[in-house]
């Protein structure tokens, strides 16, 4: 039986939300995916934390178990604000404006630009930005 890894999955959801064109079922299978390839590599992630507390503390002697998680505790946590943050200014910068969708009226086509790519191909973008830095360490 042929392994499949976190990476193939992950890059066919990234893939298929590029080629969906809006299709809704279309969408909801990228997004299984994408969330299958993230949680296979979210979990391994985590458990290379104690990994290199570890191998930290063979080569120094020091043990630093709670400055190791509490680093990974904070980055999490600004990771997720920013990634939250960088999607309400590109939406603002797209002239995102919550009065007319009150009274029924569409956002302009840049804003719909806008949540495609940010939705679509930034994570793409920023996934092939992390393999790159990965190559690099």
């Amino acid at each position: 039986m042929k392994k499949k890894n976190d990476e193939n999955v992950m890059a066919a959801g990234f893939a298929l939300t590029g080629l969906s064109g809006g299709n809704a079922v279309m969408m909801t299978i990228s997004n299984v995916l994408k969330g299958c390839g993230v949680g296979m590599a979210g979990s391994m992630a985590l458990g290379m934390v104690g990994d290199t507390i570890t191998y930290g503390k063979l080569k120094s002697g020091i043990d630093t178990v709670g400055m190791g998680n509490a680093g990974i505790s904070a980055t999490q946590k600004i990771g997720l604000g920013l990634g939250q943050a960088v999607f309400g200014w590109g939406l603002t910068a797209a002239g995102m404006d919550g009065t007319p969708d009150a009274q029924g009226i569409a956002q302009p086509e840049s804003v719909t630009a806008a949540i495609n790519f940010m939705y679509g191909w930034l994570p793409a973008v920023m996934a092939g930005v992390m393999f790159i830095l990965f190559l690099l360490f």
